[in-house]
């Protein structure tokens, strides 16, 4: 009976013992996770432009790219997309903030502002925000990209491109061994160019019908192969040659044959297959090198939101509510939507991919994000609350 009572007790410490080292296991790994997760946040709010750059990824260019942008009711949106263009090499994003309320200036702040940097950082930000409220007759976009544009003009063209696209629209490069970042796509076309123009791959709303807190790239992953939307282009154009973006937000006009001109030269769009491009549209749809992944129409949810809103060349309330398809109700939406279905949609996480790569934070939403947080429709919440959320844990 003793040796009975022995054997149990010894069988009990062993038991302790075990539960013991399981829980030091996991303690110790929920720490290290914390001290991975707090290190990649402060990878991602750092104001050095390299980074956001993976370490095995070379920088090659001298070469500076900035982007001029205007928004309004983009704020859950906003962190992804200047990460994700940071991260592709832009050097400065100038946004120019169309809301009333100026909705920006906080979260401006709060990441660029007050976070530990060095002086010459806090006075020039990787981005810089310009409230910009207001109507006018054929919108805001066109006079905030001319002030844009005469901005870094002024400046002695502190960059060599510029880029005009929307909150909606990222930049893909197709082959980053060969072309790392944006200045190196850049690096290659021809000095006769006076901009680049590159084409649309528009992603519709891949039968989502409420906004969810996830990074847009993640979101939206099909599109139609065959897209007749696609034929739109978006310009980068260079600083010393643009005049202006006009008359679309697809095409630009350049100093040519001016007093202003450089070297007297006649310039002209052109894609990076080097054949030229004359107004909004290129029908070859080059996709070799660079397209540009427009998330047009979003959710449902999201979609339907435009007709208050508006949109940057047409005023919120100016709509034709019985022709506006963003006007009606959530049925009329999606018929409208699953008629034009054809079958053709292929999967393209391009953007995804390179978002994660080169801003490594966001790979929480394939790992801890799915298992501890709900994906709520809340307007307020943006998927970075998650990331920040999850990097104090």
């Amino acid at each position: 009976m003793a040796q009975s009572n022995n054997n149990n007790s010894s069988r009990r410490r062993l038991l302790s013992l075990i539960l013991a080292l399981i829980f030091i296991s996991i303690v110790s790994t929920i720490l290290l996770s914390s001290k991975m997760l707090r290190n990649i946040m402060m990878m991602t709010t750092d104001y050095n432009h390299n980074s956001y750059h993976s370490s095995n990824t070379p920088i090659t260019t001298k070469t500076s790219a900035a982007i001029c942008a205007i928004q309004k009711q983009g704020l859950k949106y906003v962190d992804e997309w200047v990460d994700y263009h940071m991260g592709i090499g832009f050097t400065t994003i100038y946004l120019y903030d169309n809301s009333e309320e100026f909705e920006l200036k906080e979260w401006h702040s709060k990441r660029f502002l007050q976070q530990p940097t060095t002086g010459s950082n806090r006075v020039h930000p990787p981005v810089q925000i310009i409230h910009w409220p207001g109507t006018h007759a054929g919108g805001q976009q066109l006079p905030a990209y001319s002030n844009c544009t005469r901005e870094i003009q002024k400046h002695n063209n502190t960059h060599d491109w510029i880029a005009f696209i929307d909150l909606d629209e990222f930049f893909v490069i197709k082959d980053t061994n060969k072309y790392p970042l944006i200045t190196n796509v850049l690096d290659s076309i021809s000095s006769n160019a006076g901009g680049l123009a590159v084409n649309w791959q528009f992603f519709d709303f891949n039968n989502q019908t409420k906004y969810e807190a996830r990074p847009l790239t993640m979101r939206f992953t099909r599109r139609k192969q065959n897209n007749p939307t696609n034929i739109h282009v978006k310009m980068i154009a260079r600083s010393e040659t643009i005049k202006d973006v006009w008359p679309t937000p697809h095409e630009a006009r350049y100093k040519n044959k001016t007093i202003f001109s450089v070297r007297n030269k006649e310039y002209k769009t052109v894609d990076t297959n080097g054949d030229t491009v004359k107004g909004p549209f290129n029908h070859k749809v080059p996709t070799d090198v660079l397209v540009l992944h427009h998330y047009g129409s979003k959710s449902v949810e999201e979609f339907r939101s435009r007709c208050a809103r508006g949109r940057a060349t047409v005023q919120g309330g100016q709509y034709d509510k019985k022709t506006y398809l963003a006007c009606q109700s959530e049925e009329e939406v999606l018929a409208e939507w699953r008629s034009k279905e054809d079958g053709t949609e292929i999967f393209d996480d391009h953007a995804w991919l390179l978002l994660k790569e080169r801003v490594p934070a966001y790979n929480i939403f394939e790992t801890q994000y799915q298992y501890l947080w709900p994906f709520l429709s809340d307007e307020s919440d943006s998927p970075k609350k998650y990331i920040n959320t999850m990097s104090t844990v």
